[in-house]
């Protein structure tokens, strides 16, 4: 194997540690819902009970791009059985859409089909933990907020224009990242 292709490798698996690493704090969210509705056993104010939604809907934000499918899917279930318990008090409650992580890479999501793709994640990571932390940086997150998820919707629907997206724009910029980070090591 080349260089590249062992940087690629190592990248990738320290990723999937990474992932791995974030989904076991799953336990600790659930304790978090669980001891909630614990607590509401012996007092199910509607307040408390729109609080401990409002403690659902962070957790599901904060962490939509990161738990696997079957932790997102029992979050969507609990989420549900709280609109349910406060509608049985509150027949004209009216919940919000599931929380959005708003935090997305839009274009490269588009392009390469998953908001788990390695790729998508590095360059995440690379939002989070170079660009954020700049003037320049942040300017060009808020750029890319306000017009990559109008791209991102023209991409989406065409195949060609994801493998254009994909080896013209996503490829290379993953390459200028991984060269940043491996030198800033």
């Amino acid at each position: 194997m080349a260089t590249g292709e062992l940087y690629a490798v190592r990248g990738i698996g320290q990723l999937a540690d990474r992932y791995e690493a974030f989904n076991q704090k799953w336990n600790l969210y659930e304790k978090t819902i669980e001891f909630s509705k614990t607590a509401l056993k012996y007092n199910d104010a509607a307040e408390i009970q729109t609080d401990l939604l409002e403690l659902i809907d962070l957790i599901f934000k904060e962490s939509k791009g990161h738990f696997r499918k079957e932790h997102l899917t029992k979050l969507e279930s609990l989420r549900q059985l709280q609109i349910d318990q406060i509608k049985a008090n509150d027949p004209n409650f009216i919940a919000g859409s599931v929380p959005k992580d708003s935090s997305g890479c839009f274009i490269a999501t588009a392009t390469l089909g998953s908001y788990d793709a390695p790729d998508v994640f590095r360059l995440r990571e690379f939002r989070d933990t170079i660009l954020v932390r700049t003037f320049n940086g942040r300017g060009f997150v808020r750029f890319y907020y306000k017009y990559g998820p109008a791209v991102a919707e023209v991409i989406e629907k065409s195949d060609v224009l994801k493998m254009v997206a994909r080896y013209m724009l996503i490829k290379p910029v993953v390459f200028l990242v991984s060269l940043s980070q491996e030198r800033s090591r």
